[in-house]
């Protein structure tokens, strides 16, 4: 695993960058007028561009305020959601992708906003079913939920935290790496590592947000053994990513964990994953270690 010396990272000074909301071109509110969202966002005083996103329909950068200048991309994004839209994700199967690609995109703070009321197509497919799926996504996926009634008011959203990031970051400067020399499950841990180093909070920039989460980036072993272990209930993007980072596939994960005996070597295989540099939640309790040796190596479960 490497850890990117001091010397590599990117610092932006206060008077080198400026806030800036990103909106995905896609996200229109209606097709006769495609720029509608950041126009009314100017005129909140919002400084706003427009661009293809990879994920997500709006994040935040810190933008250096010189041609071609480095972008660093802040820890917020948003998942928003007509509730005709979550229907038909929910019915084609986007919903659980489109959560399991946000969970794993490398920012902390995820938010899924849901605009709009009760429709006709809601009141067919399940208002209960709805609540179902936007509290799981609360409760098990660890997102933000944010309800709105109307593009009015998922704006007027946008343009608040855009402020408030504006005040946290007022005469701060902004730390980033470019951790392309890591892979996509060593990331969590390997900012941990930096941040407590260095006592201050790294980003990722642009470029290599967009890269990692771009769906055109090949789909890994690790990446399918690691969807399958967050099937698992209790089992988060951290704990699989602990499992992964020292049996980054299936295979090798399980030569090992088939040896264990008894409950003490079974919780001591996990035990022995935990570095110092793990934070307590990524730990894998004893109760969990019993019920995977029960999934994976038991021939009743």
């Amino acid at each position: 695993m490497y850890i990117p010396s001091i010397t590599h990272r990117i610092v932006l000074k206060p008077n080198e960058y400026e806030i800036v909301l990103l909106l995905d071109n896609r996200e229109v509110s209606m097709k006769t007028d495609r720029n509608y969202i950041q126009d009314n966002l100017a005129l909140r005083g919002i400084n706003c561009d427009t661009r293809p996103l990879v994920l997500g329909d709006v994040t935040w950068i810190a933008k250096e305020k010189k041609p071609n200048g480095i972008e660093i991309v802040l820890d917020h994004i948003v998942e928003r959601k007509r509730v005709d839209d979550l229907i038909s994700s929910i019915k084609d199967g986007r919903f659980r992708e489109q959560k399991n690609r946000l969970k794993n995109c490398g920012l902390n703070d995820i938010i899924y906003l849901v605009e709009g009321s009760k429709t006709k197509q809601a009141e067919m497919f399940g208002v209960d079913r709805i609540m179902s799926a936007i509290c799981s996504t609360q409760i098990y996926n660890s997102f933000f939920i944010k309800r709105t009634s109307n593009i009015e008011e998922t704006m007027n959203y946008f343009s608040m935290i855009t402020k408030s990031l504006i005040m946290k970051y007022k005469n701060k400067p902004i730390y980033a790496y470019s951790f392309k020399r890591n892979t996509l499950k060593e990331i969590p841990i390997v900012r941990n590592i930096v941040d407590k180093r260095d006592n201050c909070h790294y980003h990722l920039t642009y470029d290599f947000f967009s890269s990692i989460n771009s769906k055109t980036e090949a789909l890994t072993i690790s990446n399918i053994w690691a969807t399958w272990l967050k099937c698992v209930r209790g089992i988060s993007s951290d704990k699989a990513n602990t499992i992964i980072y020292k049996y980054p596939t299936f295979a090798l994960f399980m030569k090992s964990f088939k040896k264990c005996q008894n409950d003490y070597e079974i919780e001591k295989f996990f035990s022995d994953m935990v570095t110092e540099n793990l934070p307590k939640r990524k730990k894998i309790t004893k109760e969990m270690a019993k019920k995977l040796y029960k999934l994976y190596c038991s021939e009743k479960y």
